[in-house]
C-alpha cells in the first residue's frame, strides 16, 4: 500500500540536516530526507522515568503546536506561547525538542501521517468495494479523501504549503520535508493514473483546489477539481 512504500526507508542523516542541529547522543533523533523519506522522532525514554507519561508530554507538545501553527502561523508562535497553552516547561520541552525547528518538523511528520492513513484507508475501501475497477477508477476515493479533509473543523489549509512559504530557503529541512510530502502525494496519483505526467497535471488541480477551499472557505472545491480531474484523465464522472 501506499503508506507502505512511504515507510520503507534508509537510515540516512544529510549533512545538511546536521549543520542545522545539534546531535545530543543522549536524545537521538533520526531525521531522513532522503526522497519520499519520512522524518521519524524517537523520545529518551531510557532516561524517563514513566515512558507513557514522557510520550504523552511529547503528543501534547505536537498537538498543541499544530494548533497554534495552524492559527498563527510557524514564525509568529513563540515557544513562550506554546510552553503557557499546553502547560509544559520550557525545560520538558527542549527535553524532547532541541530547537523550534526540530518541533515543527516532528509537527509536520505528525500531519503527514494522517494525510497518508486517511488517504490511504480511503482508497484501500475503495479497492475492496470495487476489486473489479481499474486503478484510475480510485481516482475518485483520492478525491473523497481530499473531501472529507475540506470538510474537518480543523482544516486551516496545507502546512506543507504554508511551511514552504514561511521557510522559504529551499535547502531548510522544513522546506525539504514539505517538498517530500508533495511528492508523496503526486506519487499516490501516479500509482493511481499510471501515467507520471497525468499525475503532475492532476496534482496542479489538487493543490489549486486546496488553497481555494482555505482561502474561500469552500470545501465543495474538492469536488470541482475531482470534475476537471475526469475530464482529463478521461474517467467517467461519479
Amino acid at each position: 500500500m501506499l503508506m507502505n512504500r512511504f515507510v520503507q526507508v534508509q537510515n540516512t542523516i544529510t549533512e545538511q540536516i546536521c549543520s542545522f542541529f545539534i546531535i545530543n547522543p543522549l536524545n537521538r533523533v533520526r531525521r531522513i530526507l532522503e526522497p519520499h523519506a519520512r522524518l521519524t522522532y524517537t523520545l529518551p525514554i531510557e532516561n524517563t522515568a514513566d515512558p507513557i507519561m514522557a510520550r504523552d508530554k511529547q503528543q501534547l507538545l505536537i498537538e498543541t503546536s499544530l494548533q497554534l501553527f495552524n492559527r498563527h502561523g510557524f514564525h509568529a508562535t513563540g515557544i513562550d506561547t506554546i510552553m503557557a497553552v499546553s502547560g509544559v516547561s520550557k525545560t520538558t520541552l527542549y527535553k524532547y525538542f532541541r530547537s523550534k525547528e526540530l518541533l515543527i518538523l516532528a509537527v509536520l511528520e505528525y500531519r503527514h501521517q494522517n494525510l497518508v492513513e486517511l488517504f490511504d484507508s480511503t482508497i484501500k475501501t475503495s479497492r475492496e468495494a470495487h476489486p473489479q475497477e481499474k486503478d484510475s477508477y480510485h481516482l475518485h476515493a483520492f478525491f473523497d479523501a481530499l473531501q472529507e479533509w475540506f470538510e474537518d473543523d480543523n482544516f486551516f489549509g496545507c502546512n506543507f504549503i504554508n511551511a514552504s512559504a514561511e521557510f522559504a530557503d529551499k535547502d531548510h529541512p522544513v522546506h525539504q520535508y514539505a517538498c517530500r510530502h508533495k511528492h508523496w502525494l503526486r506519487d499516490c496519483l501516479t500509482e493511481l493514473l499510471g501515467n507520471a505526467a497525468l499525475a503532475d497535471q492532476v496534482m496542479l488541480l489538487v493543490d489549486g483546489a486546496i488553497v481555494t477551499a482555505q482561502v474561500q472557505s469552500a470545501p465543495q472545491a474538492a469536488e470541482t477539481a475531482r470534475q476537471l480531474a475526469c475530464q482529463l484523465c478521461g474517467l467517467p464522472a461519479r
